[in-house]
C-alpha cells in the first residue's frame, strides 16, 4: 500500500485531534516520510556495504590488470624505441666517422699538392736567381 501525501495529512489531523498540535506534529516527525517498507535497516545496509566492498574489490583487481598490462607495453615499446635509437645512432656515427676520414684524406692530399707546388715554385725562383747571378 503506497502512503500519499493526502493519508499523511489527515493521520496528522487525526492525532492532533486525539493528542494534542505539539504532540501530533512530534508524532509526524518520528515517522518516515515514505513508507516502512521504503526505510533500509542495518542489515540492508549491511548488505549493500558487503555487495559494494566486493564490487570495488573486482574493480581494483581489473584496475591493477590493466595496469599491469599497459606498464608490460610501455615497457616493451620503450625497449624497441630504445634498441631502434642505439641502431640508428651507431649508423649515424659510423657515417660520420667515414665521411671524416674521407675529408682528412681530401685535405692531406690537397695540402700534399699545396707543398709539393711551393716547393716547385721555390725551386724555379732559385733557378732564376742562380741564372740572374750567373749573367750578372
Amino acid at each position: 500500500m503506497s502512503i500519499t501525501n493526502e493519508d499523511r495529512y489527515n493521520l496528522q489531523e487525526r492525532a492532533n485531534e486525539l493528542l494534542g498540535k505539539k504532540e501530533g506534529t512530534t508524532l509526524m516527525e518520528l515517522l518516515p516520510p515514505v513508507g516502512w517498507a521504503d526505510v533500509a535497516t542495518k542489515n540492508d545496509l549491511d548488505v549493500q556495504t558487503a555487495l559494494l566492498d566486493a564490487k570495488l574489490s573486482l574493480l581494483r583487481s581489473d584496475l591493477d590488470t590493466q595496469l599491469s598490462g599497459l606498464r608490460s607495453d610501455l615497457e616493451r615499446k620503450t625497449s624497441g624505441l630504445r634498441s631502434d635509437l642505439e641502431h640508428k645512432t651507431s649508423g649515424l656515427r659510423s657515417d660520420f666517422q667515414a665521411e671524416l676520414e674521407s675529408g682528412l684524406r681530401r685535405l692531406e692530399s690537397r695540402m700534399f699538392t699545396a707543398f709539393l707546388t711551393m716547393i716547385g715554385v721555390l725551386a724555379t725562383m732559385a733557378a732564376l736567381l742562380v741564372a740572374v747571378l750567373l749573367q750578372a
